[in-house]
């Protein structure tokens, strides 16, 4: 019985996980954006460059991270491509003529520091990170 009951608690937490390491991210866009939620769909198509203006027509920036988790899962999760998916997808676009791989930094900060000043600017950050009430940037929120 008790073996049964571990199994169970063992599974619910194995199932539980990948909900847990969701969202480990946050979704930042300059203030000047009106938009308030954006959808995958919208997310994934600025990131891809297949949607290049905001609903007011400002010019869509997608900012990314070089590299690591925060990267990984954001690319993961919300343009449901591999990272080395996405940066061949990005080189046959470049190589092709059809388009312009979105900036990336190093670093949070430097993130953070870029979408403040750059209208229309979008990128992501840990959701752990701290952005200062001086920083142009607002966060904005997933709809289904």
């Amino acid at each position: 019985m008790r073996q049964r009951i571990f199994m169970v608690i063992v599974i619910g937490f194995i199932l539980i996980l990948p909900l847990a390491a969701q969202n480990d991210y946050i979704i930042i866009v300059n203030n000047s954006i009106q938009d308030e939620t954006l959808n995958q769909a919208n997310i994934k198509n600025i990131f891809l460059g297949k949607k290049s203006r905001w609903t007011d027509g400002t010019k869509i920036v997608p900012v990314n991270l070089k590299q690591g988790k925060i990267h990984e899962s954001f690319i993961k999760e919300m343009v449901q491509k591999s990272t080395n998916a996405y940066m061949n997808y990005w080189r046959k676009m470049i190589f092709t003529g059809k388009g312009v791989m979105p900036i990336s930094f190093e670093n949070e900060a430097e993130v953070v520091r870029y979408i403040s000043r750059t209208k229309g600017a979008i990128g992501y950050v840990s959701s752990s990170a701290q952005l200062e009430e001086s920083e142009q940037v607002k966060v904005v929120s997933l709809t289904d």
